[in-house]
């Protein structure tokens, strides 16, 4: 049985990798669709769903239901995917056995995505060139704001951002943050003496940093504040000399002009221009009389009308809570709510790490990112699965 359960950790390990690396290209999509039929097919146990994911599958097929009344257009192929993937996910849950990641795979993603990252930041052709062949630029991840080195920095700004394989900085600041929560997690009530610790921590935040992602960096933070004041068994001396060197080390960083330090302009410019949006759309939406549309949604993953905000930059909700809103209405967006709510009412507190990802929700996609969406639902079953088998060993 140990013999069978390292096997199973192995291979999850290894599919949990691969799609946190894959491409975001037909190959890549390719990966994460098979891996997704492999985890169901292989690696689920439990067999019976969710009450609270089926009712998400349920508004998605209402939602679906009043498109079609609506002549809705089924030539939008991504779009179909996306939803059935997300039914999947959320439906199916747990899509896998409980497991543990290896930190020698997690180590391995964090130095493979920082490599990339110091690759561009430094002008290393090697790694340029493998990047722009695996990983080549595409609509979904190009970040117009992205500079292509760190000698473009001015004396007077570090405003720099390097998303690496993600192209995107706040792709890739999704993404790190994410590993960093298993990571935490998975250590528990354990210290940061060993090793790994050791060398993961710094390589986080030096990555976080790279991205220049002011909600990547704040999540981080969080995740961090939240193992070491709240699962960390440590002296109130400690945690108070922690919070203060903690403190010093922001407020000097804050000085370098850095962007993901700089949360003034995030809170009024890229957040406050998505609640702007989201807001402009509702408006539109109750004035026009489409008021079905605002509690049923429009099953359409692509905002199609001409931007709301007039001369901005920003044309679309670039936001998961607007996605849904648009996509699958008020009533689904309570039902993914209260599947999450759901969630944390069935697990312990170190399953807290992982929900604390979904801010992500505000300025960026989870469910709506197909390869995010997979990764974090195997992270999701992992943590899950692990907390039942624990709760039915000590009954």
């Amino acid at each position: 049985m140990i013999f069978k359960n390292k096997i199973n950790s192995n291979w999850l390990s290894l599919i949990f990798t691969l799609n946190v690396l894959a491409p975001s290209t037909k190959v890549g999509y390719i990966i994460q669709l098979i891996s997704l039929f492999v985890l169901l097919f292989f690696f689920r146990k439990n067999k019976v769903p969710m009450q609270s994911g089926l009712m998400v599958v349920l508004m998605i097929f209402l939602s679906f239901i009043f498109s079609v009344f609506k002549g809705y257009n089924f030539s939008e192929t991504e779009t179909i995917v996306k939803f059935a993937v997300i039914a999947i996910t959320i439906g199916l849950f747990p899509i896998c056995t409980n497991n543990v990641i290896s930190n020698k795979f997690l180590l391995f993603i964090i130095g493979f995505i920082l490599i990339s990252q110091v690759g561009y930041a430094i002008r290393v052709n090697s790694i340029i060139s493998f990047i722009d062949k695996f990983y080549p630029a595409i609509a979904e991840n190009y970040q117009t704001d992205r500079i292509s080195s760190i000698y473009e920095t001015s004396s007077l700004s570090t405003f720099f951002r390097f998303g690496g394989i993600y192209r995107n900085g706040n792709h890739a600041a999704r993404m790190v943050s994410l590993i960093f929560a298993i990571f935490l997690a998975q250590k528990r009530e354990s210290g940061f003496k060993d090793i790994y610790s050791v060398l993961f921590l710094p390589l986080t935040f030096i990555s976080i940093i790279l991205t220049g992602s002011r909600t990547g960096l704040i999540i981080v933070i969080l995740l961090t504040g939240y193992k070491i004041f709240f699962i960390q068994k440590i002296s109130f001396f400690k945690k108070t000399v922690i919070l203060i060197f903690s403190i010093f080390i922001i407020i000097l960083l804050g000085s370098l002009n850095l962007r993901s330090l700089d949360f003034d302009i995030g809170a009024t410019g890229s957040i406050g221009l998505r609640i702007e949006f989201l807001s402009a759309y509702l408006n539109a939406a109750s004035e026009s009389g489409t008021i079905l549309s605002i509690f049923f949604g429009n099953f359409n993953y692509l905002f199609d009308t001409n931007n709301l905000l007039g001369n901005t930059m920003l044309s679309k909700f670039d936001s998961e809570v607007g996605y849904i809103l648009y996509s699958l209405g008020l009533f689904g967006l309570i039902s993914i709510v209260f599947f999450y709510y759901n969630l944390k009412r069935k697990t312990d507190i170190y399953y807290n790490f992982l929900l604390i990802i979904l801010l992500w929700m505000i300025p960026s996609t989870i469910l709506f990112s197909l390869k995010f969406n997979l990764v974090y639902f195997i992270a999701l079953s992992f943590s899950f699965r692990k907390h039942l088998l624990e709760k039915k060993e000590i009954g």
